[in-house]
């Protein structure tokens, strides 16, 4: 059984906590309703879509193609700003080979914990 996890990191937090969201391939495949599904829960859990328009909301993501390079996820930025939950909603593609991000240090961290 496949066990796929997704994983955001705010970048603006003392600590860089990671929130991972596991799932099972049972409950929904890796693509990018996925994604944007997480990001959604979130924004919401974090009480990011409280009405309260906020200045900017970055996304940096690795260069998945079925993941985050995709209609879902792109409109995702459009969507966030027609709602007024943001004034500007940036996604940022990491160079392909260069995508070590806090989400990948975090997972690593976890990783070394687990075993």
């Amino acid at each position: 059984m496949t066990v796929p996890a997704f994983g955001i990191v705010d970048c603006n937090s003392k600590d860089n906590t990671l929130y991972s969201y596991i799932y099972s391939e049972a409950e929904g495949n890796k693509g990018g309703n996925a994604v944007t599904s997480f990001i959604m829960k979130y924004l919401e859990e974090q009480n990011l879509l409280d009405g309260n328009k906020r200045c900017q909301l970055s996304v940096v993501c690795d260069n998945c193609p079925g993941q985050n390079k995709n209609n879902h996820v792109v409109r995702l930025a459009p969507y966030l700003v027609e709602k007024g939950y943001f004034k500007r909603v940036q996604f940022v593609f990491l160079v392909a080979g260069h995508t070590k991000n806090q989400a990948d240090r975090r997972f690593n961290n976890m990783k070394e914990t687990y075993h």
